[in-house]
């Protein structure tokens, strides 16, 4: 019975991620273990749920579906014979087929169409109305997944969509630049070699060259199927046209990707300010911006916004009062743009960032439920209203001395009378946090320390926070030498007379006798996961 109802809940809607493996779980599709492992990649920012939803649904596949071989490298000749699912092994996570020849294989899920290919739909009419004719009305039909007439002879081969990679970091060497991707389409991984020669040839590609390829199709595919060329969508790459092209971009535009093909020229500025009415989701990756605009005259419909290395000193206005979703890396710039931003943000669901130093950032979102301040090094003041925030991380923050949890406002008003507000899954990772800091997270009843949300992050990481740990986040309360290393590395914001304080010739001592209090009041200023452990949890901490 349980089985049977985990199905049916599936079939009615899309599911969440604990939805999915509940059903999967139940199905013996799935284990405990794999769950954590998803939740992990969530927390972390490197995937996003939909994509994890798109990935394991595809073992939700019931017994007795009938389906079609595809994709297989070993056994291409199987590639198009149909079959009946019949079992699947939780061990080895292939399913059992019995082909029509009577035949069983082991197949992977992403080897597994339910839907047949062109030929079969081809061989079908022509018992109609005979081969030349099938021939001829086939090569006016187009491929829902490549877009391309489905002519007889020709294969369906999809690039992988530039929106959906993610970067997996570069290497340099011998005259060529090495970009590392990860599709998350297809799941697969490949390099774009880009030659400094020659940086306006197309880079080639090692490793998996196409996101699919294999037989045409002309039925609609699976909504989580995202191995296809997406409609309406448009990716630029940095070159000396660039500009051009981005003023030439179509007014019917929903997916707008402007990248590199490796490197980074600091020398191209082009400005982005378009008025692109359909425009739904937007990703600007290492390209020198001298102008950004979006706002709601220019880009209304605009949910999710991604940014990358975007100059410090570009002019950037991003006045989205509908925007859902928001990523920045790599920023320097003057903390009120951003500000206004969530100011005006007042829908935004998921805020996520890497070395974002700013001196303060105000959240203000009844729909806001992700916040992940990553490295953000400067970040000294946070406040948020979030009645559905269920995850906070300030990973590697050495100078968090201020969290606020707002207890009303005027969003408030908006609410259902009968909310009652999540937990909160805090990430304190290597972070440093002053004493209100502390008292905000140990005294809000929301609060809690969750498994599986630490980031990778860099060795450097706990090298800094143990620097920091116990002084304090105030730079009169560091060493001149420590203080002038941040200021050099990453614009530390901060007293105006922190510098008078460093020539005190008794300030060592001071800073010493500072030390001891703060020892005795609040031992040291490090968050380690362990004191929030000893503690019994935050909210019951003294």
């Amino acid at each position: 019975r349980g089985r049977k109802f985990v199905v049916m809940s599936l079939s009615a809607g899309k599911p969440s991620l604990d939805e999915l493996f509940v059903a999967l779980i139940a199905q013996e599709r799935a284990t405990a273990a794999d769950l954590e492992s998803a939740k992990g990649e969530l927390a972390s920012g490197s995937t996003a749920e939909a994509e994890l939803i798109a990935k394991w649904s595809r073992l939700s596949l019931p017994f007795g579906s009938e389906v079609w071989i595809s994709g297989l490298t070993g056994r291409a000749d199987l590639n198009g014979l149909r079959g009946t699912a019949v079992s699947f092994s939780l061990e080895n996570r292939r399913f059992g087929v019995r082909l029509h020849s009577g035949e069983m294989i082991s197949v992977r899920a992403q080897n597994l169409d339910v839907e047949p290919p062109t030929e079969e739909t081809n061989r079908l009419l022509s018992q109609v109305v005979g081969g030349d004719a099938a021939n001829l009305i086939s090569s006016f039909l187009v491929c829902t997944r490549c877009q391309q007439p489905c002519a007889p002879g020709s294969e369906c081969q999809v690039p992988h969509p530039v929106h959906l990679e993610q970067d997996m970091g570069g290497m340099s060497g011998a005259g060529e630049m090495n970009s590392h991707k990860f599709c998350s389409a297809c799941e697969q991984q490949y390099t774009l070699v880009t030659s400094f020669d020659h940086p306006e040839s197309e880079p080639r590609i090692e490793g998996a060259k196409w996101c699919f390829s294999g037989k045409h199709t002309t039925l609609p595919l699976a909504h989580n199927d995202q191995r296809r060329c997406f409609p309406n969508t448009k990716a630029l790459f940095a070159g000396p046209n660039l500009q051009r092209e981005i003023e030439a971009l179509p007014r019917d535009l929903k997916t707008l990707t402007i990248t590199s093909k490796g490197g980074y020229d600091d020398s191209l500025r082009v400005a982005l300010e378009q008025h692109l009415p359909e425009l739904q989701e937007v990703q600007l990756v290492d390209v020198s911006f001298s102008k950004i605009t979006l706002d709601a005259e220019r880009t209304p419909n605009l949910r999710s916004v991604r940014l990358q290395n975007v100059p410090d000193d570009c002019e950037l206005s991003l006045l989205l009062p509908d925007l859902r979703s928001f990523s920045i890396y790599y920023w320097n710039g003057d903390c009120r743009i951003i500000n206004r931003m969530l100011q005006t943000a007042t829908q935004l669901e998921s805020f996520d960032s890497y070395k974002l130093w700013v001196d303060e950032l105000h959240f203000a979102s009844n729909a806001l439920a992700d916040i992940n301040l990553h490295r953000s090094d400067a970040l000294d003041t946070l406040t948020i209203w979030a009645p559905n925030l269920t995850r906070l991380g300030v990973q590697a923050c050495y100078a968090l001395n201020t969290i606020t949890f707002l207890d009303t406002h005027p969003l408030a008003a908006s609410l259902p009378p009968d909310h009652r507000p999540p937990t909160i899954e805090v990430n304190t990772a290597n972070a440093c946090l002053g004493r209100a800091a502390k008292h905000a997270l140990r005294s809000n009843p929301r609060v809690s320390m969750g498994p599986g949300q630490r980031h990778r992050g860099m060795p450097t990481e706990s090298s800094f926070a143990q620097m920091f740990g116990g002084m304090g986040m105030d730079m009169a309360g560091m060493p001149p030498e420590l203080a002038q290393m941040l200021a050099g590395m990453r614009g530390f914001r901060g007293g105006e007379d922190d510098d008078d304080e460093f020539d005190d010739d008794e300030s060592e001592d001071e800073d010493e006798d500072e030390d001891d209090d703060d020892d005795e009041d609040d031992e040291d200023e490090w968050v380690t996961e362990d004191e929030w452990t000893e503690e019994g949890g935050v909210a019951d901490a003294p």
